[in-house]
């Protein structure tokens, strides 16, 4: 991780880091982010970041069955989740799950005036794709090697993609007062998350 003033007023910085997993392989991810100072109180700022978020074993390995009796045919049922690399599973469609991937882009400007007013206002959108979720349930068919008599299960795996959209805007007010300070701050968020495509995605409608 680096950051270098290139002039009294402009500074770039960098960083990398590289993982290892014995569950999915390795991932390489970055950032860069720059900040140019416009005047003695005003600043530019921006970055660019990917990164990752790995399966947990739970939903790589773990299986929940909810075990019932059918009033019609007294016979015994499971349903549930199975892992999504039990040979049910498989035989249904299930993989490996990925580690969920993201770029994220900002760009914002921060100010700290001499009268003790300061804030900043930030731009943001987050790319996100392969995001966990259930799968939809699955009727095991009467074929299927079932010793457990499983009747439908589902299982986790990497199903849609989302973009994120927002700001978020900060101000604040410090003053000395007497032997201490006296400081105030407002903040206020709005975000916006399209599901854009998947399995749970919804044409063109935000969520």
């Amino acid at each position: 991780d680096v950051e270098v003033p290139l002039t009294a007023r402009f500074s770039v910085g960098g960083a990398l880091r590289y993982e290892d997993f014995s569950s999915f392989g390795s991932s390489l991810n970055g950032k860069l982010s720059a900040r140019l100072e416009l005047t003695p109180w005003l600043a530019l700022r921006g970055a660019w970041s990917n990164g990752f978020r790995a399966p947990t074993p739970g939903q790589s390995y773990a299986t929940q069955i909810t075990q019932g009796l059918d009033t019609v045919s007294l016979q015994v049922f499971n349903s549930g989740r199975l892992s999504p690399q039990d040979p049910i599973a498989i035989a249904l469609g299930a993989k490996p799950l990925k580690p969920e991937a993201s770029d994220s882009l900002s760009l914002g400007l921060a100010w700290q005036a001499p009268s003790g007013l300061f804030g900043s206002l930030d731009l943001y959108r987050i790319a996100l794709s392969d995001r966990f979720s259930t799968s939809q349930s699955f009727v095991v068919p009467a074929t299927a090697p079932n010793p457990l008599h499983y009747t439908s299960v589902n299982y986790f795996t990497n199903d849609f993609d989302t973009t994120t959209e927002g700001a978020d805007l900060v101000f604040g007010y410090q003053h000395a007062l007497g032997r201490g300070r006296v400081g105030a701050t407002l903040a206020y968020n709005y975000n916006r998350t399209q599901v854009d495509n998947g399995s749970t995605a919804v044409a063109a409608n935000p969520t």
